[in-house]
């Protein structure tokens, strides 16, 4: 606490310094395989980009070297160094790739923070049924079993097997914060902070 009193001195010059200052982090760091040209498509963003040493890798499809490339990066966690998995918003091309990630990666739990329309721009594809009704995303099929519609948050619940290996499947829990500003930040933390809370409760 007396770090930060320190860094909000002088109109928080200190603390703006420090923001900066992380712009340079990772700046050392790969991104070879998200830049080559078959996977240029699969971003997003062409400035964020996962590093080689630290994206998620799918398995290969047909000896196709560059079918094992999404947008994701591991997040070190408390417990693991590969506790969370940080991802871009799908695109239209990605939707199948980020099921097969959450099949592959055995994800129990996904947290969503933005819109996927937000001031008229696409910001993530709708990459989850729109009702009850079972998908394909590539070899996977989604079906939602439940949403619960909150004022600043909605929860759905999926269940997701394998064409493989119908007899096997996983449930997976969406809490997708629905009140994030696009290029800003929520006027108040309490919500955001009650949101935090909610998904600590459930895993």
């Amino acid at each position: 606490e007396m770090h930060f009193t320190k860094l909000q001195a002088d109109s928080n010059y200190l603390l703006s310094k420090e923001y900066e200052d992380l712009k340079d982090v990772g700046r050392n760091q790969s991104c070879d395989i998200a830049l080559l040209p078959e996977n240029r498509g699969k971003n997003r963003y062409n400035n964020i980009l996962p590093y080689d040493t630290t994206r998620v890798k799918l398995s290969n499809v047909d000896d196709d070297p560059c079918s094992d490339y999404i947008n994701a990066s591991y997040i070190p966690g408390n417990n693991f160094r590969r506790e969370y998995i940080a991802t871009q918003g799908p695109l239209p091309g990605t939707k199948d790739d980020f099921w097969k990630m959450a099949w592959e990666q055995n994800v129990h739990n996904v947290v969503m923070v933005t819109q996927c329309v937000e001031k008229g721009r696409v910001k993530c594809d709708h990459y989850w049924p729109f009702d009850q009704d079972s998908l394909y995303y590539g070899d996977l099929i989604v079906q939602m079993l439940s949403e619960s519609v909150l004022p600043e948050w909605t929860i759905r619940e999926f269940k997701i097997s394998s064409e493989e290996q119908l007899d096997s499947s996983r449930l997976i829990r969406q809490f997708h914060y629905t009140v994030w500003p696009d290029h800003g930040v929520p006027e108040t933390t309490q919500s955001l902070i009650q949101f935090v809370r909610t998904v600590r409760d459930y895993i």
